[in-house]
């Protein structure tokens, strides 16, 4: 959502570091899918696709990381599944130049979500890694279902 008028990230979203741009990220609708069910997350990734069409003179990031919004709002802390508890190659974030997507896993963070009251969700911030000394930014799909290569959540769980 841009000043309200959530259209507006619908076909594209923007990361760039500095004072620059930052997306957030709200999983409401993943709560109501599975309100009252009983649910494992076996596994749950955050799909971003780049789409920057000038990167002769803005270098896609070499990684992105995500930041948990606060219960006040005001302040961010890293998801359970960050590179600083796990690894890099369980967290991901990393530009993959085949595919073109950043992927993160947030299976921890997704199951704490869906467990009563556990954690609020106020959002996860998607920001540049090292944004205070690189300048790369970065232009990702929206969330318009419509593109094959949209910004997505993939969810596996099992139902008991």
């Amino acid at each position: 959502m841009i000043d309200g008028n959530q259209e507006l990230g619908s076909q594209k979203l923007y990361v760039q570091p500095t004072a620059g741009v930052k997306t957030r990220v709200k999983l409401d609708d993943l709560l109501g899918q599975f309100q009252g069910k009983n649910v494992v997350i076996n596994r749950a990734e955050l799909v971003l696709t780049n789409i920057s069409t000038d990167e002769d003179y803005f270098f896609q990031p070499y990684n992105l990381s995500l930041q948990v919004v606060s219960g006040d709002g005001n302040s961010t802390y890293y998801t359970p599944d960050d590179a600083s508890y796990t690894s890099s190659s369980y967290f991901g974030g990393i530009y993959d130049e085949k595919t073109g997507e950043y992927r993160f896993r947030i299976t921890n963070y997704v199951q704490s979500l869906l467990k009563a009251g556990e954690i609020k969700d106020q959002g996860l911030n998607i920001v540049t890694a090292g944004a205070g000394i690189r300048g790369n930014r970065l232009v990702f799909r929206g969330t318009d279902e419509n593109f094959s290569d949209h910004f997505r959540l993939e969810v596996y769980y099992t139902e008991y």
